[in-house]
Formats: C-alpha cells, structure tokens, sequence
C-alpha cells in the first residue's frame, strides 16, 4: 500500500522509491501515468513550509482537515482528499464480506482502542499503526464484533496481509463465554 490522494477527481498513488538528501517519488494517477520526482519539505512553522521539486522551490500554507488536506501555493488553493487504504475500493469489499482486517503493510501497532468481544461501528477506529515513519488509523470495514485482534498489545510488529482484527456481523454472533470482571 502507498499513499493514496484525490484531486479534482482524480486518484493518484505517492510511492516512495528512494531517500537521498531529496526524497525520489513517483506519482501515478488513475490512467497508469507515471511521473518520477525529487521532492522535499522544510516546515518553518505547523503551516508554513517551503516544497521542493525537482529543484523548484515554492512556498506553501497547509491545513489538514479531516482527511483532506487544504494546499495554498502559487496563489491557487488545492483539495487533496487521503483516501483511505482500509477502505479503498478495491481491496475492502472483500475485507468487509469476511470481516478480516489486513494489515496493507508491515508496520508496529501503536495504539489499540477495541477488546475481544467490543460491538464496533463501520469506520470505527480499531488500532492506529505505523509503517515506514506514516501512521494510520485501522478502522472496521463493517458494523460487529470484535471476534479476535491479531495483535495483542501496542509494540507488536506484524507483516504485510496479518490479519490485525476480525469483525463478526453481529447478527452472527454467537454467544461468548466471558466471565464478568469485578
């Protein structure tokens, strides 16, 4: 899994290839165009930076809203929606009909916010990850129970298609053998 914006309806997939004292990265949009790219960032304050690409320097503001980050350069204003990798089209339907949650890369949890047994909501954040220094929410692709978490506590380190959580319809669920805490 790579980085996933949209711009003016238009998705595009960042990947990292290389580091350097310039980030290489290339950009491809949905018509399997590619482009190659030394990029880098100098923040002076939280939105206040100057980007670098393949040598042009340009001043920037950003805010990040949500999921979608707001790009004043040039004296234009950009809209780049994140598009979540859990949720992606492509991949989630499947996840979502079987209930596993798959971790898109091999990273470290940071966080877990559910328990064996919790009723979740669909979009509901189950864990936050961090692969290749970038976090990311994991969140449910369906309304259920949290049958199991393939990870048992933050630290843990896990590979690219673990399955991190499985989310049973509730519906389904049968009932579970869980001795009350006092």
């Amino acid at each position: 899994m790579q980085p996933k914006y949209r711009l003016a309806d238009r998705q595009y997939v960042v990947s990292p290839l290389r580091r350097t004292p310039n980030r290489i990265i290339e950009i491809s949009d949905s018509q399997s165009r590619n482009r190659r790219v030394s990029a880098d960032i100098r923040w002076f304050d939280h939105v206040h930076g100057e980007l670098s690409i393949n040598g042009v320097v340009r001043q920037f503001y950003a805010v990040q809203d949500d999921q979608t980050i707001h790009l004043h350069m040039d004296g234009k204003v950009w809209q780049l929606e994140a598009v979540d990798a859990f949720s992606d089209a492509a991949g989630v339907s499947g996840q979502a009909q079987s209930g596993q949650v798959k971790a898109p890369m091999p990273g470290v949890v940071l966080e877990i916010t559910v328990r064996e047994g919790d009723l979740v909501e669909e979009g509901q954040v189950l864990m936050l990850i961090e692969s290749m220094k970038l976090q990311m929410e994991v969140k449910a692709g369906r309304a259920g129970v949290v049958q199991s978490l393939g990870v048992e506590s933050a630290g843990a380190s896990f590979d690219k298609g673990a399955v991190l959580a499985n989310i049973q319809s509730a519906e389904r669920q049968e009932p579970a053998n869980r001795e009350a805490v006092s």
